[in-house]
């Protein structure tokens, strides 16, 4: 079994990223590695096996899937074929660089809600799919002077100010990596929800808004992707992918 689809594409990319090209012998574009490659070698894999005329007791199939990275997907592509065919009694997964497995552990996916009513954040999010540490968060406030936030992040290179309307959006990046194997990589969502709850010790009129950011402040040890929107309950959804 192996997928075909692939997480989103950002704006790193100095070429199309679904536009694969040659540069120095190697075939790149998004999802090249993960998961096409793995693709191209198990059909190479079952005309090898044709080639050399082995014959096994059992039906061997490749099964092509394209809900595996897909946000909100939840598998259903595999939902789906075993609602129209045979369960396999062995399926191996193929899958980037991993070693070769017989299956996944599965993910973990936790909600917490807080209430964010009375304060200034209008908007919080970050990340863009579930199994990745994300690399980039923003807030967007009300009610406060975008000249005083602007004051509480200077010499901060990794934050942002910039007024957007009648608000003030707070933005930072972070370094991504996958959710299996976050070390070296940094939460732009913990790094974001840090920043507003230390800087809301000195200005005690935020002190409501930055609740929400306390409570998120622990973010950093997951991968997450986060949304909080007023007037609806802040949500936190956290997926830890495990193989």
């Amino acid at each position: 079994m192996v997928h075909l689809d692939t997480a989103p594409e950002n704006d790193c990319w100095s070429f199309d990223p679904f536009s694969p090209c040659i540069i120095d012998g190697c075939l790149c574009g998004r999802g090249s590695l993960d998961n096409k490659g793995a693709a191209a070698l198990l059909i190479y894999l079952l005309k090898c096996i044709r080639d050399f005329g082995f014959r096994f007791k059992h039906t061997v199939q490749i099964v092509f899937g394209c809900g595996r990275k897909a946000t909100g997907a939840d598998m259903m592509d595999v939902q789906y074929f075993l609602q129209h065919a045979p369960t396999p009694a062995l399926t191996l997964i193929a899958d980037s660089a991993f070693p070769v497995c017989i299956g996944e552990k599965g993910s973990l996916e936790v909600r917490i809600t807080h209430p964010v009513a009375g304060g200034n954040l209008v908007d919080f999010r970050g990340g863009s799919v579930r199994n990745m540490v994300p690399d980039s968060a923003f807030a967007l406030l009300e009610h406060v002077g975008y000249e005083d936030v602007r004051r509480l992040f200077s010499g901060e290179d990794a934050f942002s100010v910039i007024p957007v309307g009648p608000y003030v959006k707070v933005s930072t990046t972070g370094v991504a990596g996958h959710g299996g194997f976050p070390e070296g990589s940094v939460n732009a969502i913990g790094r974001l929800a840090r920043g507003l709850a230390g800087r809301s010790r000195r200005c005690g009129s935020w002190a409501a808004c930055w609740r929400i950011a306390t409570a998120a402040s622990w973010a950093w040890t997951f991968p997450t992707r986060f949304s909080a929107v007023r007037p609806i309950s802040a949500a936190w959804r956290a997926w830890r992918m495990a193989y």
